[in-house]
């Protein structure tokens, strides 16, 4: 059996145990195949057989992500954002001094996408290494860089990376004060958990409440025009 045949075997098993038999002729299995066969066939069924071997009866087909992350795991923040603060201590060491304007493209390609932009969070470069930082604050700084590496890992997965940050929106629930007064109070006792009390505008639209006893008879007087009726009728 070819690392291929071995693939295309497992995946069609797992898609049977999952409840989502692959039918060649829908087009999904040779997604699957297109996108994970870079990764290597060997690896792929490997993967799809530690899936067997974990899933639960109750687990859904995995997406193609879900593969390819058993194959190549992809680095969380946290991981990042510490070789991307190692990487800006070591890149001082290594292209700072007089002239960290000339050695600037080599620090940005060692520093890494992520790293840069901390860089540029603090003023840039050259700014960095003219600061005069000392042995003693790079503890610090470490520290500092590694949480702003966490947050602009967040902000570029959201999108957000060149977008200036924003506000929350305000809570839903809040009055509009075009309303009419008696809508916007009933709203805002909602809110609250308190009732009408003595507004007028409420009371024209909740009907007074009756009491027990008057609620009984009410009930009585009903029944008795009901027995009533029924007399008449038979008369």
């Amino acid at each position: 059996m070819t690392p291929r045949e071995r693939f295309l075997q497992r995946i069609a098993a797992l898609g049977t145990m999952c409840g989502f038999p692959l039918d060649p002729k829908s087009g999904v299995l040779h997604l699957y195949e297109l996108e994970l066969a870079p990764l290597g066939y060997e690896r792929a069924a490997k993967a799809i057989e530690e899936i067997v071997r974990t899933r639960k009866g109750t687990d859904r087909f995995p997406s193609i992500a879900d593969i390819r992350n058993l194959i190549v795991p992809e680095p969380g923040p946290e991981v990042e954002a510490i070789e991307a603060a190692n990487r800006i201590v070591e890149a001082l060491s290594r292209f700072g001094g007089c002239n960290a304007d000339v050695n600037e493209p080599r620090a940005r390609e060692f520093v890494g996408e992520l790293g840069w932009l901390v860089v540029q969070r603090h003023g840039g470069w050259v700014n960095l290494v003219e600061s005069g930082i000392a042995a003693d604050q790079i503890p610090t700084l470490k520290a500092q860089w590694r949480e702003l590496a966490k947050a602009l890992w967040a902000r570029a997965k959201a999108g957000r990376i060149h977008q200036p940050p924003t506000l929350p929106r305000p809570a839903t629930g809040q009055i509009n004060e075009n309303e009419p007064e008696s809508i916007r109070g009933l709203v805002q006792c909602a809110i609250t958990g308190t009732t009408p009390g003595g507004s007028d505008a409420a009371k024209t639209i909740l009907p007074p409440s009756r009491s027990a006893p008057e609620e009984r008879g009410q009930a009585r007087h009903d029944e008795g025009t009901t027995n009533q009726r029924a007399v008449g009728e038979g008369a």
